[in-house]
């Protein structure tokens, strides 16, 4: 996977390493047999009813239908038209659950989970555009925070989350929790 990253790399103007270290704690955290019965469980429900009904993390990033359909409208918002055309996240169709559907597909394949990663990373570039960060490792921080907490999240809140605990590496240890900022922060730099 190393080198589908190399190649996103530069569409989004990150390296490779700052990319994985984004999703790192996720990845940690990534249990694929409980992640396949999870999927096949609420996927059902997601492509019917919608994310009021389920929405749940998938995939090796553990990412959320909510987060791919932030990715998609904030991409198709922010992002040029040549890359929004290169990461190729449209659909054919406008039938609501032909897209849920779609896009748990999409959410269930790694190369689409690198695709949204990219355009996250796209995106962040573009709403952090004038924010002055000391160091990589501090944009690094506050990237994987926006990744862990959500783009709809001020200012203030994602200053917070990066100093705070509250990831949790594994579920069933919930009472020991960690700075998802932090965690990130450890694999780019090792």
């Amino acid at each position: 996977m190393d080198s589908n990253f190399a190649l996103c790399a530069p569409v989004c103007r990150a390296n490779s390493r700052f990319m994985q270290s984004i999703v790192f704690p996720e990845v940690m955290r990534y249990n694929s047999l409980k992640d396949g019965i999870e999927a096949e469980s609420l996927r059902t429900l997601y492509v019917q009813f919608g994310e009021e009904y389920a929405n749940f993390s998938i995939g090796l990033f553990q990412m959320k239908p909510t987060f791919a359909v932030q990715v998609e409208e904030k991409a198709k918002q922010l992002l040029p038209d040549s890359i929004y055309k290169e990461l190729q996240l449209s659909y054919e169709t406008t039938d609501k659950e032909s897209i849920r559907a779609n896009r748990v597909e999409r959410l269930q394949d790694n190369d689409w989970q690198l695709v949204y990663l990219t355009a996250f990373v796209c995106i962040c570039n573009e709403i952090y555009k004038d924010k002055k960060f000391e160091t990589t490792t501090e944009k690094l921080q506050w990237y994987a925070t926006v990744y862990n907490a959500g783009f709809n999240k001020s200012e203030t809140y994602i200053s917070k989350k990066t100093q705070e605990d509250n990831f949790y590496l594994q579920q069933n240890m919930p009472d020991k929790k960690f700075k998802y900022a932090a965690i990130a922060a450890w694999f780019y730099k090792k």
